[in-house]
């Protein structure tokens, strides 16, 4: 017979204590006052030999009965000879996924979790053990304890099924040895286990966290941005709601360059925005106070700075202010005559300016149409003297309608069209009364598109049409001080 517990045994010596206290007759009496001690005398004689027999009875009777359930608790069991020679394999799974850094009543559930492994012996002649990121097998008790304690934290995270496949890779192939696994998780992937396979026993040490309100950075993402300012929006939610606000940090690098508070009393998730400078390439983090598990409290992000916009000007009058007005980091400008085009740098540009052609050849028309149909930007400034024909048929491929005779008449640029993409983020707020630019002459046009600026009669300025951009008149020194205007920046 073998016993399961055998230490349990020892608690047989408690048997002495009723053998004792039997032998040392540790009875307390009641004195009784008889008239007649004849008759007491009688009684004694009488009733001494069938009391010290229950005495003994009783004694034996209690002994046995404390045996047993002694040897109850310590689970005897029979096994044959080849049994108790069988070799015993012992698989440990330590899951140290990033939410075992929730704290338990004693910790970190990780932590704690290696702890008490560490401390219980494992009654086994070798061990295997693995975590999500690492395995070791046939490893001594001494180094599985020791290598057990610098055991990490990793963003993986194994299925139970994966779980059982990786500890029948780590158990052995002997038929005759007896297979345990031991799994140790908190058991937050709500998944089916596997079916087990015959002769391995599992035992799950499933641990709980003291508290399951958490919170987490969801997701950061760009919303918007210009030449100074990029909008983050970062997304927090909860598992429920939350009394008090909980602080997010933005940190650009390893400086702290902006802080809010998110408010989830009423609701579980909210978006927080941030606005932070554009200066290019960004590399930073976003980060919330929240002990509980920490694993989620930190986001990286990371802008990287765009690529320069290659502006093309084809030029037939002077281009200084449109060198001035590009010469900006985040522009890559380059200018070519009118009769000396590149063709082949054309559809490497992401902006072209015609500046004041006074002919467009169809040439030049059909490569501009290409680049503009493959994603491109083109801004056409018509020369005082242009050749109507040429610039009829290019704008009509372009669906910029077309010119008539110029009118050589004063007329002031007052109407700004605020609503226009074009004007995204470029006014804090309508400008209603600014010092009006003027034009000594202009094309009156006949066309279906947006205006984006207009006269003070309402007739067009300039208009856009899918991408492709149209002043109404030259805007040189010389016939206009557009140049000098605020819409302008050089």
């Amino acid at each position: 017979m073998q016993f399961k517990h055998p230490e349990i045994l020892y608690a047989l010596f408690l048997l002495l204590i009723p053998i004792i206290i039997h032998l040392f007759q540790l009875r307390r009496f009641q004195r009784i006052d008889f008239t007649n001690v004849a008759f007491l005398q009688k009684v004694t004689i009488q009733t001494r030999k069938s009391s010290q027999l229950k005495k003994w009875i009783t004694l034996l009777m209690r002994l046995l009965a404390l045996a047993c359930i002694i040897i109850a608790f310590a689970q005897p069991f029979t096994a044959s000879r080849s049994a108790l020679n069988t070799k015993k394999e012992t698989v440990v799974y330590v899951d140290n996924s990033f939410s075992m850094q929730a704290k338990g009543p004693q910790g970190p559930l990780l932590q704690r979790a290696l702890q008490d492994v560490f401390q219980q012996s494992v009654g086994s002649e070798q061990i295997s053990w693995f975590t999500n990121d690492l395995a070791r097998r046939n490893a001594s008790v001494q180094d599985f304890k020791n290598e057990l304690l610098s055991v990490g934290y990793t963003e993986k995270q194994l299925t139970p099924a994966e779980v059982l496949l990786k500890a029948q890779q780590l158990f052995s192939n002997e038929p005759d040895a007896t297979q345990q696994l031991i799994y140790i998780s908190d058991f937050q992937r709500q998944e089916e286990f596997p079916e087990i396979p015959k002769g391995i026993s599992i035992d799950a040490v499933p641990l709980r966290p003291v508290s399951t309100n958490h919170i987490g950075i969801d997701t950061a993402y760009i919303a918007s941005k210009s030449v100074n300012t990029i909008q983050l929006k970062v997304v927090v939610s909860a598992s429920e709601t939350r009394a008090q606000p909980v602080s997010v940090s933005l940190y650009k690098s390893t400086n702290l360059i902006a802080k809010s508070a998110v408010d989830l009393s009423e609701k579980t998730s909210e978006t927080i925005t941030f606005d932070v400078e554009n200066t290019g390439a960004i590399v930073g983090y976003v980060t919330l106070n929240d002990p509980n598990i920490v694993y989620d409290n930190t986001l990286f992000f990371s802008s990287n700075a765009p690529e320069r916009i290659k502006v093309l000007s084809i030029n037939e009058a002077n281009a200084n202010f449109l060198q001035r007005l590009f010469d900006q980091p985040e522009f890559e400008y380059t200018q070519q005559a009118h009769d000396a085009v590149n063709y082949n740098t054309i559809p490497d540009q992401h902006f072209i300016i015609l500046n004041e052609v006074g002919n467009l050849p169809s040439s030049l028309v059909t490569a501009l149409r290409s680049f503009v149909t493959n994603g491109g930007s083109l801004l056409i400034i018509p020369s005082t003297t242009a050749d109507l024909s040429s610039y009829n048929a290019a704008l009509g491929l372009f669906n910029l309608g077309s010119f008539s005779a110029g009118v050589n008449q004063e007329r002031k640029i007052t109407q700004i069209a605020f609503d226009h993409p074009l004007y995204e983020n470029v006014f804090e707020k309508r400008v209603v009364n600014f010092q009006y630019p003027k034009v000594n002459a202009y094309y009156p046009l006949t066309s279906n598109a947006t205006s984006a600026l207009s006269f003070e009669d309402g007739k067009p300025f300039l208009i856009e049409q899918t991408g492709s951009y149209l002043f109404t008149t030259a805007i040189n020194s010389e016939n206009s001080n557009f140049q000098n205007s605020p819409l302008i920046v050089p």
